[in-house]
C-alpha cells in the first residue's frame, strides 16, 4: 500500500496483522501497534526484514513502512 502525507510525500507501507490470538497475549486486544520504519535502502524486499516482520506479528500488528530519501535542499 502507498500512504500519502499532509505535504503529498508518498511512504510505500505493508500491513501486516497480528497472527496469533489478541486474548492469548493480553488481555486488551487491539492495544499494540508496531512501526518498523526503514531509510531508502530497499530494506521492505530484504528476506531478513520480512522474517522479522513475521516474528514482531505474533505480538501485535506490524506496520512496515518504506521512508522516501530526503530530498536535498539546493543553496544559491
Amino acid at each position: 500500500m502507498v500512504l500519502l502525507t499532509s505535504d503529498g510525500v508518498s511512504i510505500e507501507a505493508e500491513h501486516l496483522p497480528m497472527r496469533v490470538p489478541e486474548q492469548e497475549v493480553s488481555g486488551r486486544p487491539g492495544r499494540l501497534a508496531i512501526v518498523v520504519a526503514h531509510g531508502f535502502t530497499g530494506a521492505l524486499e530484504r528476506p531478513a526484514v520480512r522474517r522479522a516482520a513475521e516474528q514482531l506479528s505474533a505480538y501485535g500488528g506490524v506496520a512496515d513502512l518504506l521512508l522516501p530519501r530526503p530530498r536535498r535542499v539546493r543553496r544559491p
